[in-house]
């Protein structure tokens, strides 16, 4: 194989792999799993939104947990 196909076939992998790294995250901000949705983030994770601002991993994951927050559809 060339360089430029070796490259190629090595950046195939690992769009394959990141496209199967973001629909398993998809799957779990669906099915509205905090623990799963955790393991795909880093413990210093914040989302940001204009209407609350900073939104640490562990509310963000309580408010999932007691169903204040569902998510039906993930996409990319």
């Amino acid at each position: 194989m060339t360089t430029a196909a070796t490259f190629r076939a090595a950046t195939d992998a690992e769009s394959s792999g990141f496209a199967q790294l973001l629909d398993e995250w998809a799957a779990a901000i669906v099915a509205n799993d905090p623990e799963r949705i955790a393991a795909f983030a880093d413990r210093d994770w914040i989302l940001v939104t204009p209407e609350s601002g900073r939104i640490p991993l562990d509310r963000f994951c309580a408010v999932v947990s007691a169903g204040s927050l569902v998510h039906t559809e993930m996409s990319f």
